[in-house]
């Protein structure tokens, strides 16, 4: 029998290293100077579908300044890129502030 406790709220994330970012910049894949999207990541084949949440975690380092657009961080990659001068940017923050509002009018 099935033992334990399986959380149906639970967020799966597709995790991305720093390292993965790196290795293609290093490529010529991506541009450091254009923001790195959800639509960049996922024509590159690294988000397998459009309804994937994305975790940017600090595995490896970054060597040029980027801007990029994550559903989630780990602080180590928040800080990584911060210290290159870059930004990260959370996506699901606009819907969750649409979703409240609508709420509080009922």
């Amino acid at each position: 029998p099935k033992r334990g406790f399986t959380n149906i709220n639970r967020i799966n994330y597709t995790e991305l290293n720093l390292e993965d970012i790196q290795n293609l910049i290093d490529g010529k894949i991506i541009d450091p100077k254009k923001t790195i999207s959800y639509k960049i990541l996922l024509d590159l084949g690294l988000v397998k579908s459009k309804k994937a949440k994305i975790k940017l975690l600090g595995k490896g380092d970054i060597k040029v300044k980027i801007n990029i657009e994550v559903s989630a961080f780990s602080k180590s990659a928040k800080d990584s890129i911060e210290k290159n001068g870059g930004t990260v940017i959370i996506l699901d923050e606009k819907k969750d502030t649409l979703n409240q509002d609508k709420k509080t009018e009922v």
